[in-house]
């Protein structure tokens, strides 16, 4: 799986951090997981969340003037939400599912869509708390589907869409590495038992 981590901190200039961008294959999907930690406890959670933007709805967000605005155009949403476990305030696990389905005519399904992951406090915008907002540090493991058929297991791989000619380029090498291995095996063989044929036995020397 593809996996990002790093720290940031949400501030009232500042009410959203984009995690990463991955690009989904076509008419597929992604499988997102993601931990957070804080040194201290995260005080208002009320509109602390995980956004999912695809790249149709992106330039919308990036025009948006506000936290509120920005939010609207998600495709998805989920809320986060601290614990104290083992004398640490962290998240229970967040998991997402991407599905890279088409929406309307002018989108069809055979192209891979760019998806972007952040985290945003809107509430932020509406008072000066940023020195009870705790740094925040993530892990993010994202994997692609290649294969969405019902009825078979899927096949995962942490390649984003736009590097899938790498997994094949590596499964090309290993097909022709194996082909080589065998031949030079075949080969060493074929001269072991030439060279034991071609030596004179014990007998003929008496």
């Amino acid at each position: 799986a593809k996996v990002v981590s790093g720290d940031f901190k949400l501030t009232g200039a500042n009410t959203e951090y984009v995690l990463t961008s991955f690009a989904v294959v076509p008419a597929g999907g992604a499988t997102v997981a993601l931990n957070i930690t804080a040194p201290f406890m995260y005080e208002d959670e009320r509109m602390l969340a995980v956004y999912l933007y695809r790249d149709l709805e992106w330039p919308r967000f990036l025009k948006a003037e506000l936290c509120t605005q920005k939010f609207r155009v998600s495709k998805q949403r989920q809320p986060i939400t601290f614990d104290y476990i083992d004398n640490q305030w962290k998240t229970n696990p967040l998991h997402m599912l991407i599905v890279n389905n088409p929406t309307t005519e002018t989108d069809p399904s055979h192209r891979a869509h760019f998806w972007y992951i952040v985290v945003a406090d809107c509430l932020l915008e509406q008072g000066n708390r940023d020195s009870k907002v705790p740094p925040l540090h993530f892990e993010l493991e994202i994997r692609n589907q290649l294969n969405a058929v019902p009825g078979k297991e899927p096949i995962y791989t942490h390649f984003s869409a736009d590097e899938l000619w790498l997994y094949r380029y590596h499964g090309c090498t290993l097909l022709v590495s194996g082909a080589v291995t065998v031949w030079l095996i075949t080969k060493i063989q074929r001269q072991v038992m030439k060279s034991n044929g071609s030596q004179p036995s014990n007998n003929s020397l008496h």
